[in-house]
């Protein structure tokens, strides 16, 4: 049977579909790593209200500690083998602290998904 209706929505480490049938809702999604879920609800559980989660991605966390270890690297880099900031190594390390800096700071703010709530306890995942 085909949905009456199809929502795809994708965020950083989260795509999600949404069909409704006349008698369920279907969401499958995958998320960041391949892993994938399908869940079914009944639209009799659905209540119309609706909850909101915000979330940061991990990216973010992922490019700011790698800025701080390249950042450790500069500093030892510099302080105790004395090289000096035009040297190539000292160059290269800087461009990819800067890199992974703009990363982390491009995935910094907290993304909004909202969420139906349940009112029943039978919903089926696989």
């Amino acid at each position: 049977m085909d949905p009456v209706a199809v929502y795809r929505e994708s965020s950083p480490g989260l795509r999600r579909e949404f069909a409704l049938y006349p008698e369920r809702v279907t969401v499958r999604g995958r998320v960041l790593g391949g892993s994938e879920f399908e869940t079914h609800v009944p639209l009799g559980e659905v209540s119309p209200e609706f909850g909101t989660v915000r979330f940061r991605s991990r990216r973010c966390h992922a490019g700011i500690a790698l800025f701080c270890g390249l950042a450790a690297f500069l500093g030892l880099f510099v302080g105790a083998f004395g090289l000096p900031w035009t040297s190539p190594r000292v160059l290269v390390t800087a461009a990819l602290a800067a890199g992974a800096l703009a990363w982390g700071l491009a995935y910094y703010p907290k993304f909004t998904a909202y969420r139906f709530l349940n009112t029943g306890a039978s919903t089926c995942s696989t």
